[in-house]
C-alpha cells in the first residue's frame, strides 16, 4: 500500500466484536413513509412491462434466509444499539416495533424499525451466505466504509449509518447494515408525477441540478485502478483510513443462465473479478462473463462489439495516466430521493460501489436520461410499458444536464456518457448486447439500413417495369427494330470495351462500401471481412466514441447572459482589489489576513482548489 497525496478518511466506531460496529449518532432526518424508502432501496431490475413480475414471488429467493432470521432477535439488537447511542436514562423505556412482512429487493431484505419516540431505522440484510454468494463480508464492509469516506469528504446526502456487522457473530446471526430512515420520494416516482404543487418541468430541472451538484463532487478523488475501495486500519478506533483498490463482486450471468437451462434456479449467482488497471481490460472481463457465442450471427456481433471496446477512449487523468473515480453503482431514479420540489435529499443503495472509468463516472448522465440507448428496455410508445420520455425529450434533458455539469467544471466526460453507458450494459447483459450493437451500427451507417430496404423495393419495381417493357416492345414495328439493329450492335461493342475498363474501378469502390449489419456479422464470423471495410467501421467507431473537446455546452434555456457573467466578474475582482489595497495601505501584513478572511476568493480561482488524488494505491 502506497501513500496517498490527500491523506486519509477517518470515521469513528465504538469497541465491539471484531467486525461489528456501532456508529456514533449524527444529525440526520428520520423517515416519513416506509414504502417510499423501501421502494427506493429496492434493487429490483427495471422492466419495460408493467405486469412482468406480478406472477413472481418476491420472497422466493429469500426462503432460506427468512427461516434463519428471528424477528425478536432483530428487535432486541435494535433496542440495545439504541441504548448504546444515548446516555439519557429516559431512553431505557424506548420500545421498538418491526414492520412485517419485510420488504425485499433483488439482493437484500429490508426491515423497517419503528421506535416509540418516533425514530425510524431501516435494517438491510444481504443475501450473503446463500449458495453462490460470497461469505467473507468484504463487500458489505467496503460499502459501509466507502459511504463513510464519501460522507466525510463531500456534502452528498448519504443516510447516516447506525451500525453494521460483516460477520454472523451478532444477535441476528447474519451480516447486516442499519441506517437512519431518511425523508424523500424516489426520483423514479417524482419524474412523472404531475400531481404535486411544483410544476413538473421545474421539478425535473431542480432534480437534475441538485443531483449534478452532488455527484460531481466525487471527481476530486482519483484512483489508478478499477475496483472496490478497501480500507486498512482498526475500525474500532479513531483512525485515518487509507483506501486501496480491491476486487469487484459482480453477477455470474453465464453460470446462472446455465443453471436455468437445466431447470435449476438458486437465485442470483456472483463471482469476483478485478481489480483492473485499464478500462478495456475491465469491459472485456465483463463481456467474457457472457460465455462464448455460438451462432455465426452471435460470433460476428461479439467481434463487432470487441471492436467497439478497442475504440473507447482511455480516461486519462491529470498525470497522463488512465484514471478512475468513484461513482454510484446504480445511477437509477430509485436510488435518488428528493423532496416534492425536486431537491435531492438522499442518495441510497451503494451496494457494490467501486471505481469506474471517467467516461462512465460521477459526471455521467443519470440512467433515466439514457433509456433510448438500451433498446430492449426502452418502451416509449408502448401503452403496456412504464412511463417513458420521448427520444427528443431525453436528448433535451441530456443537454440540460451536461450544461449543469459544465458549470461545475467540465462536461467532457458527460456529453457522450450515454453511449459509453450502453456499451457497459451490452458487456454485462446477454439480453441487451445484440440490440445495442445493432443501434450503434445503424447510427454510424444509416444509409446501409435504408439501402437494404430500398433493394427489395427496386427488385419489385424492376420486375414490373420489365413486364411493361415487353408489352410495349411487342407492339413496336418489326421493321424499325431491324433498321436499328446494326447501329445498336456497333454502339454496344464500344460500350462493352469502355465498361470493362470501368468495372475494375467499380469493384474497388464496392470493396470500400460497408454492407448491411447481417453481411458484416457473417463476414466477421468467417474472418472474411475486407480490411478496407473493417477500417471504415473502426474509423466511424472512433469518431463516434472519441471524447469531445472541453467546449461549453450551450443551451437556449436556463443560461446566464454574457453581460451578466462579465458583471459578476467585475463585482468579484473589484471588491477583492479594493479590500487588498486598503489592507496593504494600513498594514503590509493585512493582505495575507484579507486572503484568509475571503474563502470565496479561493473558490473563485478554480486552479487554486485542492484536488484529491489517489494515484498510487
Amino acid at each position: 500500500m502506497a501513500d496517498t497525496p490527500y491523506g486519509t478518511a477517518m470515521y469513528t466506531v465504538s469497541p465491539s466484536s471484531p467486525l461489528s460496529h456501532s456508529i456514533p449518532q449524527e444529525n440526520s432526518g428520520v423517515g416519513v413513509n416506509v414504502l417510499t424508502l423501501a421502494s427506493a432501496i429496492s434493487r429490483a431490475s427495471t422492466s419495460t412491462s408493467t405486469d412482468s413480475s406480478d406472477s413472481e414471488d418476491p420472497f422466493a429467493h429469500f426462503e432460506s434466509l427468512l427461516a434463519k432470521i428471528n424477528n425478536d432477535c432483530i428487535i432486541s439488537m435494535a433496542v440495545r444499539i439504541y441504548h448504546e447511542r444515548s446516555a439519557m436514562p429516559s431512553y431505557e423505556r424506548v420500545t421498538c416495533d418491526l414492520v412485517s412482512p419485510p420488504l425485499c429487493g433483488s439482493f437484500n431484505l429490508l426491515h423497517v424499525l419503528n421506535f416509540s419516540d418516533g425514530t425510524k431505522w431501516i435494517l438491510r440484510i444481504p443475501m450473503e451466505g446463500i449458495e453462490g454468494f460470497p461469505t467473507d463480508g468484504r463487500q458489505l464492509e467496503s460499502e459501509v466504509k466507502t459511504m463513510h469516506f464519501i460522507r466525510r469528504n463531500t456534502t452528498i446526502p448519504i443516510p447516516n449509518i447506525i451500525s453494521f456487522d460483516s460477520t454472523t457473530e451478532n444477535e441476528v446471526g447474519w451480516p447486516y447494515l442499519m441506517m437512519e430512515f431518511v425523508e424523500g420520494t424516489p426520483v423514479s416516482r417524482l419524474w412523472f408525477d404531475e400531481t404535486g404543487k411544483t410544476p413538473l418541468e421545474e421539478r425535473r430541472h431542480r432534480i437534475l441540478d441538485t443531483i449534478a451538484s452532488a455527484m460531481s463532487q466525487l471527481k476530486d478523488f482519483s484512483f489508478n485502478k478499477i475496483g472496490s475501495l478497501q480500507f486498512d486500519g482498526d475500525p474500532r478506533s479513531d483512525l485515518f483510513l487509507t483506501p486501496h483498490i480491491g476486487s469487484i463482486i459482480t453477477l455470474d450471468e453465464q453460470n446462472e443462465m446455465a443453471q436455468r437451462r437445466e431447470g435449476v434456479d438458486t437465485g442470483p449467482l456472483f463471482k469476483i473479478i478485478g481489480p483492473f488497471a485499464n478500462s478495456q481490460e475491465y469491459l472485456v472481463a465483463l463481456l467474457d462473463g457472457q460465455g462464448p457465442p455460438e451462432s455465426p450471427y452471435a460470433i460476428g456481433m461479439h467481434k463487432l462489439f470487441r471492436m467497439m471496446i478497442k475504440c473507447l477512449p482511455l480516461s486519462y487523468g491529470d498525470k497522463g495516466e488512465e484514471s478512475f473515480e468513484i461513482t454510484h453503482p446504480d445511477f437509477g431514479g430509485q436510488n435518488f430521493l428528493a423532496s416534492e420540489d425536486g431537491t435531492l435529499t438522499a442518495v441510497i443503495d451503494w451496494d457494490n460501489v467501486h471505481t469506474s472509468p471517467l467516461w462512465i463516472g460521477c459526471r455521467s448522465y443519470p440512467a433515466w436520461l439514457t433509456r433510448d440507448w438500451d433498446p430492449i428496455m426502452y418502451g416509449y410508445g408502448n401503452p403496456n410499458c412504464i412511463p417513458e420520455d420521448s427520444p427528443e425529450k431525453l436528448e433535451a434533458y441530456r443537454k440540460y444536464y451536461a450544461e449543469k455539469i459544465e458549470s461545475l467544471g467540465s462536461a467532457r466526460f458527460t456529453i457522450k456518457s450515454h453511449l459509453y453507458e450502453s456499451i457497459v450494459i451490452a458487456a454485462t447483459s446477454a439480453l441487451s448486447i445484440y440490440e445495442i450493437v445493432d443501434k450503434f451500427f445503424h447510427h454510424m451507417f444509416p444509409k446501409e439500413a435504408e439501402a437494404a430496404s430500398d433493394e427489395e423495393d427496386e427488385d419489385d419495381t424492376d420486375e414490373d417495369d420489365s413486364e411493361d417493357g415487353d408489352e410495349v416492345n411487342n407492339d413496336d414495328e418489326n421493321g424499325s427494330k431491324k433498321d436499328k439493329n446494326m447501329e445498336v450492335e456497333d454502339d454496344s461493342e464500344e460500350e462493352e470495351e469502355e465498361g470493362d475498363e470501368n468495372d475494375d474501378d467499380d469493384d474497388d469502390e464496392d470493396d470500400d462500401e460497408v454492407p448491411g449489419l447481417w453481411k458484416v456479422t457473417q463476414a466477421l464470423a468467417s474472418d472474411g471481412l475486407s480490411k478496407k471495410v473493417e477500417q471504415k467501421i473502426i474509423s466511424k467507431m472512433q469518431d463516434l466514441l472519441s471524447l469531445p473537446e472541453d467546449v461549453s455546452t450551450i443551451s437556449v434555456v436556463h443560461t446566464i447572459s454574457k453581460a451578466a457573467k462579465i458583471w459578476q466578474f467585475i463585482e468579484k475582482w473589484t471588491g477583492a482589489t479594493l479590500l487588498f489595497s486598503f489592507c496593504a495601505f494600513i498594514l503590509p501584513a493585512g493582505v495575507s489576513s484579507a486572503i484568509k478572511k475571503l474563502p470565496g476568493f479561493i473558490n473563485f480561482l478554480p486552479w487554486l482548489r485542492v484536488k484529491t488524488n489517489v494515484s498510487k494505491v
